[in-house]
């Protein structure tokens, strides 16, 4: 009995998985094809004048023509690409001027000359001076609603430059929202350089019996509609964040080649940073934005340091059970003007694909792989994802046909159980998958660290007199518990369950009432996901 009973449950997170994924809704395209040459010449002007080798922090921008919602199925494009995806220009306005001086109208004060004093900040010079320790999304969207407000951010970063995994992003609404409540402006360049995915049909298929035509259709657009949230979009991680460095955090506050390895609290308020060179910076608050392997939280859990990082994963975070490959390609499916993300299910593996826009295709395969798994004889990943999907559908080997093989990467997949002793430590306060780790399935991880930042930013607004610090963290952590939560355990349920189709199916009587639920309860999950109340 309790089997049948999980089993019925499962199809409700099931539902909330593959929605989740991508926000796309019935919306059929009529026959023809849409073309917009202008934007087909302005990438292929790109390719030719941009540098070879891509650095984020030193490209300048380039002239773009905009996104009016159409594709352009053949860019002429070459020599720019990371993980197989073509780079597009970063969109500019024509106040950029104005917009960059904006964001520097607060002076750049010295970091590593001694702690902060008390003060109340409306009578003092020093503007509330906030650390983040790490520069991905969640820590860049922090500074860019931080500098918005006036505060002395600084933000540093471990890499060199940023190399992106896995290509292409998805964007959920409800991020989206929050960054168009975090910078406008930002908000507006990244809608024009990503491409929209959640106007169009999303749903699951069977892998081998894809004869049989779609299991399950997904409207998740209507819930983004009744929040008022935009629709997802996909764009290329790089571009997203060179849109942040131009648009919500000048790049000089950006420190790259500075990883955060602990701190202390000092007493009286504020912290002291140290870095991996012995360096110590100072400031009124840390935040800990540097991912599932952070050393903040590390540190903040009184951990071993010579034990962190990914090298002692078993010790310290949850592993899946599965492997995620991934690739990107030039192809075009037939159903590209009605279909924008689909899932094909098997057992103990699945492989979904979405549109990442102007003629791409973006894939990934679940394999349950243990961690640190080699292919055989340095066998080519490709090689043995082709063998693993024997006989599934034409469409998955369409998509590793048009794949180059070293474009393919593959990460083992780990997570972690609710921080149940808390987020905080003083003046300090973790971010993102420092706190809450996110399995890819619903597509929230990010979606939850750019919630966070807005949270955040709005908590750490009210601010008056540096003593309230801790807090005002404190109830950052307190609003964003239990949605951040949520989301992790819908997220690991949602591999599992996906990963367990076949025994679902054939289970009789219970298959059926399993898509019964999916069809009651998925309004019920994407209105809760695709909500503007975090």
């Amino acid at each position: 009995m309790q089997d049948i009973v999980r089993i019925s449950l499962a199809a409700v997170l099931l539902k909330g998985y593959i929605c989740s994924c991508n926000g796309a809704r019935f919306a059929f395209v009529g026959p023809s094809r849409w073309h917009i040459s202008a934007r087909a010449a302005q990438l292929a002007t790109f390719a030719k004048d941009a540098p070879k080798n891509y650095n984020l922090l030193s490209m300048s921008s380039q002239t773009s023509s905009g996104n009016n919602g159409t594709y352009d199925y053949d860019p002429d494009v070459s020599g720019v690409f990371v993980d197989g995806f073509p780079l597009l220009p970063t969109p500019t306005r024509p106040d950029d001027a104005e917009l960059q001086a904006s964001l520097r109208r607060v002076p750049i004060t010295s970091y590593d000359d001694g702690p902060l004093p008390r003060r109340e900040l409306q009578r003092s010079s020093q503007p509330l001076r906030v650390i983040v320790a790490g520069g991905g999304l969640g820590g860049l969207a922090l500074a860019s609603t931080l500098i918005n407000d006036g505060y002395d951010v600084h933000v540093f970063e471990q890499a060199t430059q940023y190399k992106p995994f896995g290509g292409p992003i998805q964007i959920q609404s409800n991020a989206l929202w929050a960054l168009r409540e975090i910078n406008p402006i930002l908000f507006s360049a990244v809608e024009e350089a990503g491409v929209q995915t959640g106007d169009r049909l999303s749903g699951l298929k069977d892998g081998r019996r894809y004869e049989e035509g779609w299991l399950v259709k997904f409207d998740a657009a209507t819930s983004a509609r009744k929040g008022g949230l935009p629709l997802t979009l996909a764009i290329n991680r790089v571009v997203l964040q060179d849109i942040f460095l131009k648009y919500g955090v000048p790049r000089e506050r950006v420190h790259t080649s500075s990883k955060v390895v602990s701190y202390n609290n000092i007493e009286g308020g504020g912290v002291e940073v140290i870095l991996e060179d012995g360096t110590k910076v100072y400031g009124d608050i840390l935040i800990g934005a540097d991912g599932i392997w952070s050393r903040v939280k590390h540190h903040m859990e009184g951990l071993d340091p010579a034990e962190a990082g990914p090298k002692f994963a078993a010790k310290h975070a949850r592993y899946s059970g599965y492997t995620c490959f991934t690739g990107t390609c030039k192809h075009t499916p037939d159903d590209i003007e009605a279909v924008a993300y689909k899932v094909f299910l098997g057992q103990q593996q699945y492989l979904g694909a979405t549109d990442c826009g102007h003629g791409w295709q973006h894939w990934w395969a679940f394999l349950p792989d243990p961690p640190g798994t080699l292919t055989a004889d340095n066998e080519p990943m490709l090689n043995r994802l082709k063998r693993d999907f024997d006989e599934w559908s034409p469409e998955i080997h369409d998509l590793f046909d048009a794949t180059k093989p070293e474009v393919v990467k593959k990460r083992d997949l780990f997570d972690r159980l609710p921080l149940w002793n808390g987020w905080t430590d003083g003046c300090v306060a973790l971010l993102g998958d420092a706190c809450h780790p996110t399995m890819p399935n619903l597509g929230q991880g990010g979606a939850m660290a750019i919630e966070d930042a807005y949270v955040l930013g709005e908590i750490i607004r009210g601010i008056q007199h540096t003593d309230e610090i801790p807090g005002r963290l404190k109830a950052y952590e307190r609003r964003r518990f239990v949605r951040a939560s949520i989301a992790q355990y819908l997220s690991r349920n949602g591999s599992d369950l996906l990963v367990d189709w076949e025994t679902l199916r054939t289970t009789p009587i219970i298959g059926e009432i399993a898509m019964w639920c999916i069809n009651v309860f998925q309004p019920l999950t994407m209105n809760y996901l695709y909500s503007a109340k975090f």
